[in-house]
């Protein structure tokens, strides 16, 4: 089911497309998915190359272009590639600008522009201006917040400082939630990112989550791509716990179950009689003593003793072989004659002993 969800949102991304900003951030998921969404990353690397030379070539201190070079940059920090120093400067500088700008709309009136902005900053090791964190404790108190608020809390997590912050605005989003596939998405996508940043699981109700995961497997997130990127990254994530094997796979795993258990068989029984075995030898003055009712002599102490040791040498060696044997390592020709010279060398010795 897994694997179904993440080829159908695969998809319905093709046939979607979206702003380069939001491919860009399709392509930080497909780098977070693993393996799974490789294929899906091969083909959005023109993204990131499209971007870099926008960044590059026709910069502008303005939200659409600081809010795709945050972008990018996650884009470079998930590869985990060096980010280039121009970079850095820009975004800081561009952020501090943007952050004291009052205009009507602008970076900190919507909540998927500010965090990718604070993610951006997060990557590059930059402090979130104040404004920004202002902003983002305002958009608790709107009466219906948006499905960018989960956006908002992974990128305030990032920030250690401001992990308090992140966890008010998980509980509103999570308080908010609309029911809807995308939201159930969303809420799957940043318990992921925070467990994975932070090493703990996200402070919300597990009943929340499971319910989050049941229907993000069975639903549709439709046309949003950031919705179908969170699907993409999720299921990556998750087909990762799977375990996928070929038919040669699956029945050279049960043959090694099969020969596992059944060594473990011959160890018990042969095991149990060579400790009866080798008990009697022991005790073998003793059971002599208790069956004729009176001493033994010694020749027959020896020819008994002598007998017990050759049984039990018997016993041991024939285990031996059989594991021998399930592990593919038999001795062949030689088996026959080991198996008479070896209990026979035993007996003598074990009469040896008694004389």
């Amino acid at each position: 089911m897994v694997l179904t969800a993440l080829r159908s949102a695969s998809e319905r991304l093709d046939a979607t497309g979206g702003a380069a900003v939001d491919q860009l951030f399709v392509l930080e998921a497909t780098i977070r998915a693993g393996r799974a969404a490789a294929p899906l990353r091969q083909r959005l690397s023109r993204v990131q190359r499209d971007s870099a030379w926008r960044v590059s070539e026709s910069w502008e201190p303005d939200v659409p272009h600081a809010v795709e070079l945050a972008q990018l940059v996650c884009v470079v920090a998930a590869e985990g590639n060096d980010i280039p120093q121009e970079w850095y400067t820009r975004l800081t500088e561009t952020c501090a600008q943007l952050a004291r700008r009052t205009s009507r709309f602008n970076a900190t009136t919507d909540p998927v522009i500010l965090a990718t902005l604070i993610r951006g900053l997060a990557a590059i090791g930059k402090a979130v201006p104040p404004e920004f964190i202002d902003s983002a404790e305002a958009m608790l108190d709107e009466p219906a917040p948006s499905q960018g608020l989960y956006e908002l809390c992974d990128a305030l997590n990032r920030h250690r400082e401001h992990r308090p912050l992140a966890e008010r605005v998980a509980q509103r989003a999570f308080s908010a939630a609309s029911g809807t596939t995308g939201d159930a998405v969303a809420r799957w996508w940043l318990a992921d990112r925070w467990q994975s940043i932070s090493g703990q699981p996200l402070s919300v109700a597990p009943e929340a989550l499971d319910t989050a995961r049941r229907q993000s497997l069975a639903g549709n997130p439709g046309g949003d791509v950031r919705a179908i990127a969170m699907t993409i990254e999720v299921m990556g994530r998750a087909s990762e716990d799977l375990v996928i094997e070929t038919t040669q796979e699956t029945a050279a795993r049960l043959s090694r179950q099969e020969r596992a258990r059944e060594a473990e068989v011959i160890i018990w029984r042969f095991g149990v009689a060579a400790a009866i075995l080798i008990g009697l030898v022991v005790n073998a003055s003793r059971v002599l003593s208790w069956i004729l009712g009176g001493t033994p002599d010694r020749a027959l102490l020896q020819a008994t003793a002598g007998v017990l040791c050759a049984a039990a040498g018997w016993v041991i060696l024939r285990g031996f072989l059989r594991l021998g044997m399930l592990a593919g390592r038999g001795l062949g020709d030689l088996e026959r004659a080991v198996d008479i010279l070896v209990p026979l060398a035993v007996g003598v010795l074990g009469a040896f002993v008694y004389r």
